[in-house]
């Protein structure tokens, strides 16, 4: 979410916090402010997680910085109002924004809202059909399902890798050694473990 300083309605109190209230990455509103230990600048904290995750420094490039939520701004900001994006003629204080435009503006196209986020679903879920495919050479008649791990594990014949280990002894097994595996995060059973008392609660789900 950008919130831009041209839809704020009290300019003059804005000029005032202009230095504190932008966010040095995006430019807009800082929204949830979060400031470098060392350079004191501001960042949205979204905005702050995504640089993060690209550079590990400060956009200052602070060595050593730390970041924390800046109270004394999300309580200036509060004096701030804005108008609304949408066109609707309710001045919207800094501490609503988010809920304003997420439920409460009265022109919320909802139902472009609702085929969006069926886009999303629809694409989301063919991003994950494509990552949990069963793989080639597997016997996949048969999936279990245990307390032990949240997702059904299939009894694989074989595999394309050189070697793995049981994640529940640790014990290291050749490549054609049969496991029980898990296509989605990549859980190994050994079968000596499955015939462990532990395990005998698996229940059989043919396909």
């Amino acid at each position: 979410m950008f919130i831009d300083s041209n839809i704020i309605i009290n300019q003059k109190d804005f000029e005032e916090l202009r230095n504190v209230a932008l966010c040095t990455i995006c430019q807009g509103i800082v929204i949830e402010p979060m400031q470098c230990s060392k350079c004191e600048h501001c960042f949205c904290k979204l905005c702050l997680e995504k640089w993060l995750k690209q550079n590990p420094k400060c956009p200052f490039r602070c060595e050593n910085s730390e970041f924390s939520e800046h109270h004394q701004i999300k309580i200036q900001l509060n004096t701030l109002k804005f108008k609304c994006y949408n066109g609707c003629d309710y001045e919207i204080p800094y501490k609503e924004l988010k809920e304003h435009y997420l439920r409460r503006c009265k022109k919320i196209n909802f139902k472009n809202k609702y085929l969006e986020l069926k886009s999303n679903f629809i694409r989301l879920k063919k991003k994950y059909d494509d990552f949990s495919k069963i793989p080639d050479n597997i016997n996949n008649n048969t999936s279990f399902v245990t307390k032990f791990h949240n997702h059904p594990l299939i009894l694989l014949e074989t595999l394309d890798r050189e070697g793995w280990y049981c994640n529940e002894c640790k014990k290291s097994r050749f490549a054609y050694v049969k496991s029980y595996y898990c296509t989605i995060c990549d859980y190994d059973l050994c079968e000596d473990c499955v015939k462990k008392e532990k395990f005998i609660n698996f229940f059989k789900l043919i396909k």
